[in-house]
């Protein structure tokens, strides 16, 4: 897998992500491991 022919790559990362790992693991305090982002790209 490879990521040959985009551009202008741009990584946000989400304003809620703490909320939406707790969500996935409530009991495993994983906020610090995994980030959710918003990821856009032109083909």
């Amino acid at each position: 897998m490879g990521y040959e022919g985009f551009k202008d790559i741009k990584l946000t990362p989400k304003d809620n992500d703490n909320e939406i790992i707790k969500s996935w693991v409530p009991d495993r305090n994983l906020e610090g491991y995994v980030s959710s982002f918003i990821i856009e790209a032109v083909k």
